[in-house]
């Protein structure tokens, strides 16, 4: 296997001796093997198909295929794998590769690690290759008695995922549901979804037993979705809600 200078991991294994990299293998011929290590969990190995990922995804044939270095090292190992360092969460993008390598289950992955892999989605554009995995996850999605939290997160990967649809269903189950707007939310990564969209949910509860259907202070919801890979011009989303009936 070829060495790479540049492939060397960043974890303090001089703090943890015990920790190896692990070896997930999605492809026991693949030509390729990502080395995920963030720096804040333990790296791990994902031997891929270099040719499924590039199918898959532009940003994936740039590095494989293009004129990186990473791209020439791969085509100079001749058929044998090359270590490539990328500086992703390792659960995140063994979740990507395994839905690009056709073995991932969205069934039970809940709302954080969603979210997660939406974003790497997006980083990767691979979006367009998963969109019946994406939209089937988001129609799946069963929001009675879940946390006003679980929300936010789906919005959120709804607005990285450039879903209009399903991001205008989850901010009118946000308004119609709850009394006051997201608080208490440290994850660094909602910081993506704008301020004026929290900001618009603000509405009222409106009891059972009231005959006269209360207003919603939540008029209108502009919100422009970014499309993955290259910026275009935002696309405007408006839709109303003004007052819900029992």
């Amino acid at each position: 296997m070829a060495d790479l200078t540049y492939a060397t991991s960043a974890f303090p294994y001089e703090q943890y001796p015990e920790v190896e990299p692990l070896t997930k293998v999605l492809c026991d011929t693949g030509d390729v093997l990502l080395v995920a290590d963030d720096c804040s969990h333990p790296p791990l190995r994902i031997q891929v198909s270099s040719f499924l990922l590039s199918t898959a995804s532009k940003v994936f044939r740039a590095l494989f295929r293009g004129t990186f270095a990473e791209g020439r090292a791969v085509l100079d190992a001749a058929g044998s794998s090359i270590e490539i360092l990328v500086r992703d969460d390792p659960s995140d993008l063994l979740l990507l590769c395994q839905l690009l390598h056709f073995q991932g289950d969205l069934t039970k992955v809940r709302h954080e690690r969603f979210l997660g892999l939406a974003l790497i989605i997006d980083k990767y554009d691979c979006a367009t290759a998963l969109q019946h995995t994406i939209t089937s996850k988001f129609a799946m999605l069963e929001l009675s008695g879940v946390y006003q939290e679980e929300h936010v997160y789906y919005l959120t990967a709804a607005w990285v995922l450039d879903q209009p649809k399903f991001f205008r269903d989850l901010s009118k189950e946000i308004v119609m549901r709850y009394e006051h707007s997201p608080t208490g939310l440290t994850d660094s990564r909602l910081d993506v979804l704008p301020d004026k969209v929290l900001s618009k949910f603000v509405a009222y509860p409106i009891s059972s037993a009231s005959l006269t259907p209360k207003p919603l202070s939540f008029d209108s919801c502009p919100a422009s979705l970014r499309r993955s890979g290259p910026y275009v011009s935002p696309q405007q989303i408006h839709y109303q809600v003004s007052r819900c009936c029992v």
